[in-house]
């Protein structure tokens, strides 16, 4: 069973990612990757991790030049999250947060049409990897309206801690694949 994959990146060629450290783990299809320079080659690794942390060390590095992509495009980052320290099982608890558009243009897909919909996810994990086999969702909070560059909206929403929780974090954060490249 699939705990996860992990993407691994180095300026040089690699077959082995032996000694390396992840520069992200998923459990998407797809991964955004910061901190490229456009025009500077880059090589990358995905290994699959197992429930049991196994992976196999041996890989094919491919190479990636990140090119400028047309566009102004929106980046949502979530701050300001407010919820108890701890929880107990079957407690009911209220969590809020903002979210922010830190980049450059309004919430909208690749080809520029507005994206005015997405659901913010509330998820208890036992580690900081999302949506990886142990998470626990609590919550899918539905949001509507366009967010413009700089602009902002609080989110809340009160839920209940199962009584057979597998996680110990709280992680709050929109979800990819609404977002339809925000």
């Amino acid at each position: 069973m699939v705990k996860h994959y992990a993407v691994y990146r180095s300026a040089s060629s690699f077959n082995t990612v032996a000694g390396m450290t992840a520069a992200l783990t998923t459990r998407e299809r797809r991964a955004d990757i910061g901190g490229l320079a456009n025009g500077v080659a880059q090589f990358f690794a995905v290994t699959t991790v197992n429930i049991s942390d196994g992976e196999k060390p041996a890989v094919q590095s491919v190479t990636a030049t990140p090119n400028p992509v047309p566009g102004s495009f929106a980046d949502l980052t979530i701050t300001n999250v407010v919820s108890p320290a701890s929880v107990y099982r079957g407690q009911t608890v209220t969590i809020d947060w903002q979210v922010r558009n830190v980049g450059v243009g309004a919430t909208s897909t690749r080809g520029g049409a507005a994206v005015n919909s997405w659901s913010d996810r509330i998820v208890l994990s036992p580690d900081t990897v999302f949506e990886d086999a142990d998470d626990v969702l609590l919550a899918d909070v539905p949001h509507a309206g366009a967010l413009a560059s700089g602009g902002s909206y609080a989110g809340s929403a009160t839920i209940q801690i199962p009584t057979k929780p597998r996680g110990l974090l709280l992680r709050v954060r929109p979800r990819e694949r609404d977002q339809r490249r925000l």
